[in-house]
Formats: C-alpha cells, sequence, structure tokens
C-alpha cells in the first residue's frame, strides 16, 4: 500500500513540474510569456483599501459567482465581462490591472525564476 501511495505521489509530482515546463511559450518574448502564464495568472489579486477596488472585488465575487481567492485570471474575466457590459468599470479596472501586472519588489523573485526556466526550456 505504501508502495502504491508513493507512486501515485511521484506520478503527480512529475505531472505538475512536467506541465509548467510546458506551458512556457518560447515564440513572444520572456515579459509577455510571464504575463501569460498559468502561474502568473494564478496569483492572487492585491486589493488596496480604496473605495473603488473594493468596488471591483464585491463586483467579481457577485457577477463572476466567484468563491475563494481572486486571482489575475478572474480579474481578466471580470475586464471581459465589462467590455461586454457597456464598460461601466474599465478605468477601475486598468488601474487595478496595472498594479498587479507590475513588476516591483514583491514579485520580481518570481520572475527571475520565471526567467531561468524561460531560458533553460527555451534554449534548450
Amino acid at each position: 500500500m505504501r508502495l502504491l501511495y508513493l507512486v501515485l505521489i511521484f506520478s503527480i509530482s512529475y505531472q505538475l513540474n512536467a506541465s509548467s515546463s510546458d506551458d512556457i511559450d518560447c515564440t513572444g518574448e520572456i515579459d509577455a510569456a510571464y504575463f501569460n502564464s498559468a502561474y502568473f495568472k494564478n496569483r492572487e489579486v492585491i486589493f488596496s483599501s480604496s473605495k473603488a477596488d473594493l468596488e471591483l472585488k464585491a463586483l467579481m465575487i457577485k457577477k463572476l459567482n466567484l468563491t475563494g481567492v481572486l486571482t489575475l485570471k478572474d480579474l481578466d474575466s471580470l475586464f471581459e465581462w465589462d467590455r461586454i457590459n457597456n464598460m461601466k468599470y474599465i478605468y477601475k479596472i486598468l488601474d487595478l490591472m496595472d498594479r498587479n501586472y507590475l513588476i516591483n519588489k514583491k514579485n520580481v523573485e518570481d520572475f527571475l525564476k520565471y526567467e531561468a526556466e524561460f531560458n533553460s526550456h527555451c534554449e534548450g
């Protein structure tokens, strides 16, 4: 039973590692590949305590029927929803996107890790 459990865990771990390198898009620039990667899109949205951010957070939960951690993928979905629905929140959404897509000291380590994977995967 232990052997089966270990094989199962090893298999899942291998698939996760394989899929992370398969997600790297070598056809474009590293910045675009990073921002479009599943790794980046699954990052949590960082909201400020401003009225606009709190309004967008509530809107994401209500209009997109979301529960749990709100990710950048969810923010992209809200952007698409707003485009279809008269773009009432477009400037607020773009402001929030700008702040969350900015590479700063909070996420520069993640970018550098991705850059190393990108270079290894795309040059090899």
